[in-house]
């Protein structure tokens, strides 16, 4: 046991931001912190850190893939990391990460006025304030920012680091505010289990997550709508429409639907087209030989 205290790498977090966004948010987003602070990948006057959901399930394999699925899409979602792409690659769809430091910065100027009200965890606020139409991302006016930004504003919240604790961090009960901040939120994995498709296993768990990067999350989640339309609730059924669409080079829905609908029209032609005519009905004055091939020895 002391050796795993020890030779381990320790998970850093921040009992201030934890109690404010949540223990398994915090510790993604010191994590992230940290790699970014290194990372060497400068955009937009930003660093940034790229990774696949198997990365990260390396990375912090006490969670399984589909809670980091769900601690990434909830932090994307009220804006506290950023997500871009600067792959060289159209088709590489390996997302980009980067801490919203601006916003880190405001939640801990309005915490004592959120403890006032008696609420701790604000991530259901920021929730609400990211759906509202007239608000913006903070990366509206990221094209303007070419000065070197200050990696660490808030090093109270990101810098307090407790190495030195030997509880294992091992969070997988979901919290009810958690449940509150994802739902109403589709993804592949959450569609799968309620759908009728069966409990996600490993294997297909790491199919879902390679199809994401191969194509998209919307194109996965696209094609398992369709499969149950069509009565195939199976992830046979499901690949072999991911299959077709990436064969076709289909990368974004409107691609599929309008593969779709040319596919009809197509359809729809050749049932309105009229038959050929065959033997007797055959015209005289047809430009068809119809002894073409035959020789005079075969008459």
């Amino acid at each position: 046991m002391s050796k795993l205290v020890i030779e381990d790498h320790p998970i850093l977090l921040s009992p201030r931001l934890a109690e404010m966004v949540g223990l398994n948010e915090d510790i993604f987003i010191q994590q992230l912190h940290y790699w970014q602070t290194n990372s060497k990948h400068v955009h937009d006057g930003q660093k940034w850190v790229y990774n696949s959901y198997e990365s990260w399930n390396e990375h912090f394999p006490f969670w399984s893939h589909t809670t980091i699925r769900r601690i990434v899409t909830r932090l994307e979602k009220v804006e506290l990391i950023i997500t871009g792409n600067y792959n060289i690659y159209k088709n590489d769809k390996t997302k980009w990460y980067r801490v919203n430091y601006e916003l880190i910065a405001e939640l801990c100027k309005e915490e004592p006025e959120r403890k006032n009200r008696g609420k701790k965890n604000c991530l259901l606020e920021l929730s609400n304030r990211t759906d509202e139409p007239d608000k913006s991302p903070e990366v509206a006016d990221q094209s303007e920012q070419q000065h070197e930004p200050d990696w660490s504003p808030s090093p109270s919240i990101l810098d307090e680091a407790l190495p030195e604790t030997t509880s294992e961090i091992t969070p997988e009960k979901k919290s009810e505010d958690e449940e509150v901040g994802v739902r109403g939120h589709e993804n592949p994995f959450t569609f799968f289990e309620k759908n009728g498709f069966g409990t996600i296993g490993v294997h297909i768990s790491d199919r879902i997550s390679a199809w994401c990067i191969d194509l998209s999350d919307e194109l996965v989640l696209e094609a398992m709508k369709q499969a149950v339309e069509y009565g195939g609730k199976n992830w046979k059924y499901v690949e072999a429409i991911l299959r077709y669409w990436a064969d076709r080079g289909y990368q974004t829905i409107d691609d599929v639907h309008a593969g779709q609908l040319a596919f009809k029209e197509r359809l729809s032609k050749n049932l309105n087209r009229a038959p050929a005519p065959m033997g007797r009905d055959i015209p005289r004055n047809s430009n068809y030989d119809i002894n073409a091939g035959e020789s005079d020895d075969d008459c």
